[in-house]
C-alpha cells in the first residue's frame, strides 16, 4: 500500500518596524483532501493594509477552489474600492505533487529542489486594475522546498550561499528567511513547505 505523502508547512510574518498590525497575510489550509496556500500584501502598511488583508483571508477561507484564475477574478472584484493588494493563490493536489500558482502583483514562489525554478506573478494590482489571470504548474518532487513570499522578503537568497538554510526544517527555514532578509521598512511575510520531508 503506497504511502502518504508528508508536507511540512511553516508560516512567518513579521508587521513593518513599528507597527502592531501587518499588512500581510499568510493562509494554508485544507481544501478537498489537498492544500490551498494564499500570500497576500495589502498595499502599504499598517491597520489601513491589515483591514484589506482581513477581509482577503475571510473571503478565501469560504473559497476553496481548484479554479484559482476564478478565484483571483473574483478577489479583485471584493476588493474594488479599497487600497487593493498583491497576491499568490497556489493550490497542492498531495498525491501527485502537482501545484497550480496564480499570482498578481508583487508576491514570488519559488522552488528549491533538483531542479529549482519559480513561477512568475502578473503585473497588476488586485481591487485597481488586473490582466486576466492565468493559472501555471509545476511539478514538485520529493524533497522539493516551496517558497512563497511577498516583496518584503528581499530576493537575495542564493541556493549555494545559503544551503545550510534550505536544508533546515521549515520551521527554521521560514524564520531564517525572515530573519535574514525580510525588510524592517515593509511587512514581510512567508509560507515555506516541504514536499515529502520534514
Amino acid at each position: 500500500m503506497k504511502q502518504p505523502v508528508q508536507v511540512s508547512i511553516a508560516e512567518r510574518n513579521q508587521p513593518f518596524f513599528g507597527e502592531a498590525l501587518s499588512g500581510d497575510l499568510t493562509l494554508c489550509v485544507p481544501c478537498n483532501g489537498n492544500l490551498f496556500l494564499a500570500i497576500a500584501d495589502g498595499l502599504g502598511h499598517g491597520p489601513a493594509a491589515h483591514e484589506v488583508v482581513v477581509n482577503i483571508e475571510r473571503f478565501l477561507r469560504e473559497q476553496c477552489s481548484t479554479d484559482l484564475a476564478g478565484l483571483a477574478q473574483r478577489l479583485h472584484t471584493l476588493l474594488r474600492g479599497t487600497r487593493g493588494a498583491a497576491a499568490g493563490l497556489a493550490y497542492l493536489d498531495v498525491a501527485s505533487g502537482s501545484l497550480a500558482y496564480v499570482g498578481i502583483g508583487n508576491t514570488r514562489l519559488r522552488r528549491y529542489g533538483a531542479e529549482g525554478g519559480a513561477l512568475s506573478s502578473q503585473p497588476g494590482t488586485l481591487g485597481h486594475q488586473i490582466r486576466t489571470p492565468v493559472q501555471q504548474t509545476l511539478q514538485l518532487a520529493p524533497g522539493d522546498l516551496l517558497i512563497l513570499s511577498t516583496d518584503g522578503v528581499s530576493e537575495r537568497l542564493d541556493r549555494e550561499a545559503d544551503a545550510a538554510l534550505l536544508a533546515a526544517d521549515v520551521q527554521s527555514v521560514a524564520a531564517g528567511l525572515i530573519h535574514r532578509y525580510g525588510k524592517t521598512h515593509d511587512d514581510a511575510s512567508c509560507i515555506v513547505l516541504r514536499y515529502g520531508g520534514g
